[in-house]
This record gives structure tokens, sequence and C-alpha cells, in this order.
């Protein structure tokens, strides 16, 4: 992540280091949510950590969102 970082930072507004950054952040909300997915799973559906995160419709949203990104 810092290397895309770097590379958007000195290239701004490239098409090339927009689109490969949007793609690392898009594999980060990616695997946050499936390591969050499989904590919740294995912590089982009456545990205070599934009622906690209840529909995580932010999670959900904040994936869609980038691939619609980086889509586009």
């Amino acid at each position: 992540m810092p290397w895309a970082t770097q590379w958007l930072g000195s290239h701004l507004f490239a098409t090339a280091p927009t689109v490969f950054y949007g793609g690392v952040l898009l594999m980060c909300s990616l695997s946050y949510y499936l390591l969050q997915t499989a904590v919740l799973r294995q912590a089982g559906r009456d545990s205070a950590l599934v009622a906690l995160f209840g529909r995580d419709l932010k999670g959900k949203l904040s994936v869609a969102t980038y691939l619609l990104g980086h889509l586009e």
C-alpha cells in the first residue's frame, strides 16, 4: 500500500496510478469484509459480537462503492 500511495502522490490525476490505488483499496475492503465474516461465523449466531455488527450495511456498501469506482 505505501508503494501505491507514493506512486499516486507523485503522479496526481494520472490514470494508471489512480486505477491501481483504487484496486488496492478494493482488495483491502474486500479482505476486511471476508475476515469479519469468518470471525462472525466462528463466534456463532447468538454471540454479542454478531449482535454488535448487525447487518453491517456500511461494510457491504463500502465494498460495493470501491467496486463501482474501480469499474468506472
